[in-house]
């Protein structure tokens, strides 16, 4: 009888306690997984089950419900986040700590993204995502613009004027970084500080092409995103135009390239002038190639979705582009030292045509060239691979039409030679 009570209250016993588990938020407030096993629970859970989680994490910190209410609004209605966003459930643990810089740095992080899921015209990404490529670092806030895809970072700080000039190296490294970042991905960077921010700072931010905002409390916050927003649609613009520019000069260059070295073989010479002409054209013809395909990489950009896929079409953008220029200027020096050499033996009307041909094309390439940075001003770095695609259009349009004038010469002195014949022929009464 005593085992028989034994076996029944054991029973109960273990009843009881799986109705206590059964009653548990879905999210667990003590979370002994591993971060994907976390992140997929979080994943699975309602919008009711994950704001029970988040709240409750909040009440076991510092101020407990009264913080949660004052900071964070009770997350309710634009104060509401997603934490099956990467980093984002990461930040509510920590903004529930005892040790007050992470639970600061945390909150602040938290807030910001907030702003940002919030926001329609952009989408959250991540928070503190970790970074090797450009050297060992995180971003604060990760985020893809809505209407072009565009991707941008953004550092946010909360450092007195006496901190930056005491830690001033190395917020200058991370502003390196950021620059690097951009350098190899496109993607937007800003460095925004709760508080005010030294001239320093500023300026050598400034010198790096990475944007700089103070006093940037959570209200003034949407300046900072209206400021991403007109960034991201002019930097889209500019790659745009780029990559048509690129991509058309590209063509062109391959197609004149192309017709020059079919003339060339054509020919039965085999001398330095001939052997320096094909050099001329191969050099135009890899010019055309890598115009291209940075073009082509720079259009890419839009559609790509991995950081990988964006480094190797930033990448692509940015050797193309130098293959591009390096090619013209070869092909172009190649050009004017064979009509040098040749000068004494051409006709009147093939120097004209050499030096109308070489002025334009050189003229134009660093005129546009200029005209291509001012332009893409806005972008940065960018506005280098803009210029280029520009310079590079400039000097395909003007080999092309060089050509087309060539060929319509070469059509009329066909025609002025059969007028002539056919009027001999007339006058000495002979058929043709």
């Amino acid at each position: 009888m005593k085992s028989i009570l034994l076996n029944i209250s054991a029973a109960l016993a273990f009843c009881l306690l799986a109705a206590q588990v059964a009653a548990q938020p879905a999210i667990p407030l003590s979370l002994p997984l591993t971060q994907r096993e976390q992140a997929t629970s979080i994943g699975a859970a309602t919008k009711s089950e994950k704001l029970n989680w988040m709240r409750s994490t909040i009440r076991q910190g510092p101020y407990g419900q009264a913080r949660l209410d004052r900071i964070f609004k009770n997350f309710e209605g634009e104060n509401f986040i997603d934490p099956k966003i990467p980093g984002v459930g990461q930040s509510i643990r920590m903004a529930a700590s005892y040790h007050p810089p992470h639970l600061k740095g945390a909150e602040r992080t938290l807030l910001y993204g907030i702003k940002i899921f919030n926001d329609s015209r952009f989408q959250l990404v991540e928070l503190d995502q970790r970074v090797t490529a450009s050297g060992r670092t995180d971003k604060d806030l990760f985020f893809r613009h809505t209407q072009t895809g565009q991707r941008g970072r953004i550092e946010v700080k909360n450092v007195q004027p006496a901190s930056q000039r005491a830690d001033l190296e190395r917020i200058k490294g991370q502003i390196d970084k950021m620059a690097a970042e951009y350098k190899r991905t496109g993607e937007l960077q800003a460095w925004a500080n709760r508080q005010e921010t030294i001239p320093a700072i500023k300026e050598y931010a400034r010198q790096k092409g990475v944007p700089t905002y103070e006093k940037t409390k959570q209200a003034e916050f949407t300046k900072v995103l209206d400021d991403f927003d007109r960034r991201s649609i002019v930097e889209a613009r500019v790659k745009l135009a780029g990559g048509a520019l690129s991509t058309g000069a590209g063509i062109a260059l391959l197609y004149t390239s192309t017709r020059g070295l079919l003339d060339v073989a054509q020919s039965d010479a085999n001398d330095l002038t001939t052997n320096l002409r094909i050099g001329e054209q191969s050099s135009l013809l890899a010019a055309g190639g890598g115009f291209t395909a940075s073009g082509l990489a720079q259009l890419g950009s839009k559609f790509a979705i991995t950081e990988s896929a964006f480094a190797k079409l930033g990448s692509i953008t940015k050797w193309g582009g130098r293959v591009g220029i390096v090619g013209v200027i070869l092909g172009e020096g190649i050009g004017i030292g064979v009509d040098y050499y040749n000068w004494d033996e051409m006709t009147a009307r093939q120097k004209a045509t050499s030096k109308v041909q070489h002025s334009v094309s050189i003229g134009g390439m660093i005129v546009a060239f200029g005209a291509g940075c001012l332009i893409g001003i806005e972008t940065g770095p960018g506005a280098l691979a803009f210029g280029a695609a520009a310079a590079g259009a400039t000097y395909a349009a003007a080999r092309v039409a060089t050509g087309m004038v060539e060929d319509s010469y070469n059509r009329l002195d066909d025609a002025q030679k059969e007028q002539v014949r056919t009027f001999i022929y007339q006058q000495h009464g002979v058929s043709q």
